[in-house]
């Protein structure tokens, strides 16, 4: 199953993008033509993937859990289940995001 993915600023990677796109994924990115927010704050970041229906993938979880819990319009939750908010950060990290079915 295909995810529909956005890399934040601080998981934008060349290689993390291709690894992704290689598995079958959609990976849009704030470099991407079209996108360009490229050092927005992670509020804009969120706005765009909730606008969108892109999972983020991000190095800063606590940031994102904060921007969820004021604006839930992007249907992220913590814990280990599959869903639309995705983000790295250590796994014993209860603020750590993942995804969740619908």
């Amino acid at each position: 199953m295909a995810l529909n993915l956005y890399l934040d600023d601080c998981s934008n990677s060349d290689l993390l993008a291709d690894l992704l796109r290689q598995a079958g994924h959609l990976v849009s990115r704030p470099t991407d033509d079209g996108v360009g927010l490229d050092g927005e704050d992670d509020q804009v970041h969120f706005g765009y993937a909730a606008a969108h229906g892109l999972a983020i993938i991000t190095k800063n979880p606590a940031d994102f859990k904060a921007l969820h819990d004021l604006d839930q319009r992007h249907s992220g939750a913590r814990g280990t289940q599959a869903g639309p908010l995705a983000a790295g950060g250590d796994a014993s990290d209860s603020s750590v995001f993942s995804q969740r079915s619908k």
